[in-house]
């Protein structure tokens, strides 16, 4: 049974923002908006919150995978800021899709999610002839 819901989405992605190292600022303002400095990239302003959406493959899927991902705005980010710096802000921007854990029954980065069910690239060798 999928449990993951937009408040408890929004919840996981502002721990995640706080325990990341190198932000160095993540303060909550008010509801979805946020001051918000990193060594990533320049960037020290405020952060909105403008979508949070839940995705539920419990259905479909029988590990009960079900995803969130939040999509945010830099204030004041310029075009020019995303081509200068479209590498960085995408590796931070990635993790803004967690993934829900079925057996730890909660939302987690990709990394930590993929990481247990990653079968092996190539069987393994078996030894002697055929």
């Amino acid at each position: 049974m999928n449990t993951v819901t937009e408040a408890g989405l929004l919840t996981a992605w502002e721990r995640a923002q706080k325990n990341d190292p190198r932000a160095f600022k993540f303060k909550r303002v008010k509801d979805r908006q946020h001051h918000f400095a990193t060594k990533r990239f320049p960037f020290d302003g405020d952060l909105l919150v403008r979508n949070a959406v839940v995705e539920d493959f419990s259905a479909v899927n029988q590990d009960g995978t079900s995803m969130g991902t939040v999509e945010v705005e830099l204030q004041g980010a310029t075009d020019d800021f995303y081509r200068t710096c479209a590498r960085s802000y995408a590796q931070w921007n990635t993790p803004n899709t967690l993934y829900w854990d079925p057996k730890a029954r909660q939302l987690a980065d990709p990394g930590a999610v993929l990481s247990v069910r990653r079968a092996p690239a190539f069987p393994p060798r078996r030894s002697g002839r055929r």
